[in-house]
This record gives structure tokens, sequence and C-alpha cells, in this order.
């Protein structure tokens, strides 16, 4: 719960978020819910290592990959 408004915070604020949300939807043809979960997970993850390495975070980290 806590962590899907969190994730609803990012995509309003937040534009690394926002490109992965788009990439999501346009390049990966996701719904929305589909996204925002699977934003969710990339979330969780990158608070574990945030945590664990003692990083902040980096929006450069965070970009989808360039489409090939």
């Amino acid at each position: 719960k806590h962590l899907y408004f969190s994730v609803f915070h990012l995509l309003s604020h937040n534009r690394a978020f926002q490109a992965l949300h788009a990439h999501n939807i346009k390049v990966k043809r996701m719904t929305k819910m589909q996204s925002m979960m699977k934003l969710i997970g990339k979330l969780a993850r990158m608070l574990v290592a945030m945590a664990r390495e003692g990083q902040t975070f980096s929006a450069d980290k965070a970009q989808p990959p360039l489409a090939a």
C-alpha cells in the first residue's frame, strides 16, 4: 500500500519515474496499472540497494535502456 502511494507520488513529481512509466506504456505496451506494479517492484529493489550500499538516488541509473 505504501509503495503504491510512493510510486503514485513519484509519477507526479519525478522525471526518471515518469520516463520509465512512459517507456512501459508506449514501448512495452503495458496498461497503466501493469506499469505501476512494475515500478513498485523497481522502487522496492532500488530502496534495498540504496540501503545496502549506502548510496543516494541517481536518476541516471533509473532510466530505461535506449531503444535499439
